[in-house]
């Protein structure tokens, strides 16, 4: 690389640098809703958490013991305390949940071997299968939760006050089983953002959107069953996870929620929930050789699947084994294994059957697909015994199994119906190629322009680096003409770029 071309990388790596992202879009397909979301979980994790000094005000919360994302235990809200500031510090891991701060793929401990010196309440041993844990690909930051069957059975019963307790006994609190990964799921109080209507699905309406698939690659443990058979061909107790389900194992419809559940308070603390979960054609079948009700009343495609529709009162009979009418979005296996983008509006449906309408959208598609559906009723939700409305994920079905990745979770109050993201266009001049004359229109409008003619590759009309990031990856559609020899050879150009590249905020706009 010659002088001249060092320093058009250096030039370019400032200007990226010192673009200025002034929010975080949660959305690829869609534009996030005017005045931002309320809210977004962008899949990440905050720092392992430490215990705080006596005396500091905080030695009520006991965190030594708590990996990244894990948060710690606070004895301040409860004799056995309450597992708080989980994930990015705002989301509770108590109540059905016993994650363990493990992820998936991670070296497994070895059951056999007891704690020396047995685990309280407030710690952790070994590390069981499944979990939650925070992975990249490409510039997507997710997280991915798999719940691996059962793990207790088989001899991670960490959370054992008593190490001479054994599976299946279930001793009463509190030296039940804690941090197995049996169940792992997340609760976000949704009024840390601020006053609301707490009948929120009721009253005023929810808007939330999310991106999520069922992972067919990467790390995941293998499944872990409750049958403890004596024959291995006949009735195997730990099988591979993807054996038999090529396309991954999604999670049914269970206990008044899915992998995802919104749910709302009463004025007298009752909670009802909207929930959601993914489900392959193989979970279906597999479900349905086993079980009745609605699951099985459908084509046998996967899909989005959510509340039955069954009566008009909150009821405790919408999951996939109660009856009543299916509420499925199909979509093809292959399709469930990419990220799919949601856009979901829940709203009372007033005289229809059911308590709410619920509007599905998807990647970019401003047509929805309706239902009516009937709200899970009260204590379905995991964090019923808040008083709070709360965002839920996770997988909490004690007999079943599941995983899936998410890249981010939004909300919003009130019903707002999707924009479509503009495709995003870095051919600036309308020449029909994208060269170096549009990489000048950028230049010259960074900073102070807010048209596709001044350099807004992605619509948000700014002109910043993530344009800059646009123009890069669609650069070289056609041969840059000898008009513009003063513009660098492109492969000076991109290696300048990918240097810069490094300090770009990706996650302003997911691809």
């Amino acid at each position: 690389m010659n002088r001249q071309q060092s320093i058009y990388s250096i030039v370019i790596s400032t200007l990226i640098c010192s673009c200025s992202l002034h929010s975080v879009m949660a959305g690829v397909n869609y534009l996030d809703p005017a005045g931002g979301w309320r809210y977004t979980y962008d899949g990440t994790f905050n720092p392992g958490v430490t215990d705080g000094a006596a005396g500091t005000g905080d030695d009520n919360f006991i965190g030594d013991f708590g990996p990244a994302g894990f948060g710690g235990k606070d004895f301040s809200i409860n004799p056995v305390g309450e597992d708080v500031d989980a994930l990015d510090g705002t989301w509770y891991h108590s109540q059905g949940d016993k994650w363990d701060g493990t992820a998936p793929g991670d070296t497994l401990s070895d059951p056999t071997v007891s704690a020396n010196p047995a685990v309280s309440l407030t710690g952790k041993q070994g590390t069981s299968p499944g979990g939650a844990g925070v992975f990249t690909e490409g510039s997507t930051d997710y997280i991915r939760i798999q719940d691996a069957g059962n793990p207790e059975p088989h001899g991670w019963i960490q959370g054992l006050s008593d190490p001479n307790l054994t599976y299946p006994t279930e001793p009463s609190p509190p030296n039940d089983p804690i941090n197995t990964n049996r169940r792992v799921y997340f609760g976000h109080d949704m009024t840390q953002e601020g006053p609301m209507d707490e009948l929120v699905l009721t009253n005023t309406g929810l808007t939330v959107s999310f991106r999520t698939r069922i992972p067919v690659s990467g790390p995941l443990d293998d499944l872990y069953l409750e049958t403890d058979g004596d024959d291995p061909d006949t009735d195997p107790d730990v099988i591979p996870w993807f054996q038999d389900s090529p396309n991954g194992r999604g999670a049914i419809m269970s206990n008044g929620r899915g992998i995802l559940n919104f749910s709302q308070n009463s004025p007298t603390n009752e909670d009802t929930q909207v929930g959601f979960s993914l489900v392959t054609s193989t979970d279906v079948s597999t479900f349905c050789d086993a079980a009745t009700g609605s699951l099985c009343t459908g084509t046998g495609s996967g899909g989005l699947i959510m509340n039955n529709l069954n009566g008009n009162a909150p009821s405790n009979a919408i999951d996939s084994e109660n009856g009543g009418t299916l509420n499925i979005l199909e979509i093809a296996d292959n399709e469930l294994n990419e990220w799919n983008e949601f856009w979901i509006t829940m709203e009372n449906n007033g005289a229809l059957p059911g308590n709410i309408e619920v509007k599905v959208y998807m990647n970019g598609s401003l047509t929805p697909s309706t239902f009516q559906v009937t709200l899970a009723a009260n204590n379905n939700s995991v964090y019923a015994d808040e008083d709070s409305p709360f965002l839920e994920f996770g997988v909490s079905d004690n007999a079943g199994w599941g995983s899936f990745d998410m890249d981010f979770l939004s909300y919003q109050i009130g019903v707002i119906a999707p924009l479509a993201a503009p495709v995003e266009n870095a051919d600036f001049d309308g020449d029909g190629d994208v060269d170096g004359r549009d990489f000048l229109i950028w230049q010259r409008n960074f900073n102070t322009g807010t048209t596709m003619a001044q350099g807004d590759a992605n619509g948000d009309s700014m002109v910043n680096g993530a344009d800059l990031a646009i123009w890069q990856n669609q650069y070289g559609t056609s041969p840059l003409t000898a008009t513009f020899a003063a513009v660098p050879e492109p492969s000076a150009l991109l290696l300048g770029l990918v240097a810069a590249m490094s300090c770009v905020n990706q996650r302003r706009r997911r691809r």
